[in-house]
Parts: structure tokens; sequence; C-alpha cells
């Protein structure tokens, strides 16, 4: 029998990661394919390759092993038996050499702590062509509490799109009564239309994007006005050209509207 290979297609989209540094700048994501990866600096130590530059100098020789678990990737710190020299934090809390942390779609590592120079490392392992599930809820008193937004399930109101992170934003009420939205994310969020820097204050009305989400703060009720899974396309002043009996062009113009 002859065996036939398999191309891979997008259905088969592998795990990865992506770093990110204080400066904001970024490296090219790393696929995971193996069953065991090492990243770091030290290109006899690791597989994934970190380069030798100020900006980049936090990751160890080897500073992280990726175990394949299931369909997912657990991560330790170090090579599995030595700590790498600024360790790996999930939510503050430490990853061990020994234990490792299950990573999921979403969920971000920090190469040091947030407080002084640190690298996140964000894991990505999602199908591009599924749609995103739509959140239980739909709505959410935020009086008087702390309400946290994101991939995670357990967050107060989860939101699933690749493009969320796992804690992708806070929102806390402050002495005057105001609330408060703090951005912890990736992509980022966007009050108003404005993409917002670190902290916004959010009054009465206005609409928060997130991902491909849009809330809007009624009060002390938060609302999904709109999941992004409804989409428009306008076409307009189409241009047709069509020829006579003498194959000469003519066009004319027709304005038309197509919803999806």
């Amino acid at each position: 029998m002859t065996n036939i290979p398999v191309s891979r297609t997008v259905l088969d989209h592998l795990p990865s990661i992506s770093l990110r540094n204080n400066q904001g700048q970024t490296l090219k994501p790393f696929e995971l394919a193996k069953d065991v990866h090492r990243l770091g600096r030290d290109p006899k130590k690791a597989d994934l390759i970190v380069p030798e530059k100020d900006n980049w100098m936090m990751v160890s020789g080897c500073q992280a092993s990726f175990v394949k678990e299931g369909n997912n990737y657990r991560i330790y710190d170090g090579d599995q038996v030595k700590s790498s020299s600024n360790r790996l934090f999930f939510n503050n809390s430490l990853i061990t050499p020994k234990q490792g942390l299950l990573l999921q779609d979403g969920m971000e590592v920090t190469v040091g702590t947030l407080a002084r120079n640190h690298i996140i490392i964000t894991y990505s392992h999602t199908n591009a062509n599924q749609p995103s599930k739509k959140p239980q809820k739909t709505a959410i008193s935020i009086k008087n509490k702390s309400v946290s937004i994101g991939r995670n399930p357990q967050a107060n109101l989860p939101l699933d799109a690749p493009t969320i992170s796992y804690d992708h934003a806070i929102i806390d009420n402050n002495s005057k009564g105001q609330y408060i939205l703090t951005d912890r994310s990736t992509n980022g969020v966007f009050v108003n239309g404005q993409k917002v820097t670190g902290q916004a204050i959010i009054p009465n009305g206005s609409t928060i994007r997130i991902g491909p989400y849009l809330l809007i703060l009624q009060g002390d009720i938060l609302r999904i006005a709109d999941r992004g899974d409804n989409i428009r396309l306008d076409a307009k002043n189409l241009t047709r050209f069509v020829k006579d009996k003498n194959g000469e062009k003519n066009y004319y113009i027709k304005r038309c509207f197509f919803t999806y």
C-alpha cells in the first residue's frame, strides 16, 4: 500500500508562542510541533532561539520547556531541572521546573515580574476558522466589586475569541464612585473608540470594544451589545460594463447593498 502524504491545512493549526518585551517589541511566533521544545538564547540548550540583543537579555540560555500534553503543552521553568535566572510567573504565581503549568489558548506567562523589566510569553492554540463561542452571560452587574474580563473561564465576564487575552481587562470602582478599566491585554481595549493606555474612566453609556465584542455600560450593568458574529458588507457605486451591438463598451452605475 502506498502512503499518501497529507498536507497540513488551516484546520491543523499548530500551537504557537509569541514573545513581547516591556518596550512593546515582539518576535516572530514560534510554532510548537515536537513533543518537547526548549526556549532560550543558547542554541546548545534550546531549539526556539531568542536573539542575543539587549531588549531580550532577560531570557536565559534555557528559559522554558514546553512538553506536549494532550492537544496542548505544559510549560516548565528552565530545562525542567534547573530554574531560569528570572523565573516564570503566571498571575504572579511562580511556575516551577517540576510541576509546570498546562497552557490554554490565550494564556500569558511572564519572564520576570510585571513590576520591573519583563517579557510576556503568549500561548496560542485556536482554529482560525472556528467561530467564537457565545458567552454564557450577556450582562453582569459591576456594582461594588472588581470585575474580570477575558478568555479565562473563571472570569466574571468570559469572552472567547482568538484576539482576546486570558486576563484581558479589569473594571474597578474608585473612591469617587467612578468605574475604572485597566487594560491587561496584548491587543488592547477601546473605550468610546479610543484605545486605552493603562487605565481609563468609563462613564455611564460608554462603549467598550474587546476583540470582536462590543460592550456597553448602562448604569451599573455591563451588557454585551454585539458579539461580532454578524457582518454587514456594503457595496456602493458598483460599475458594470456592457458592450452594445457594435462592440463598444458602455457602462452604468448602480448602488447596491448586501447584508450577511
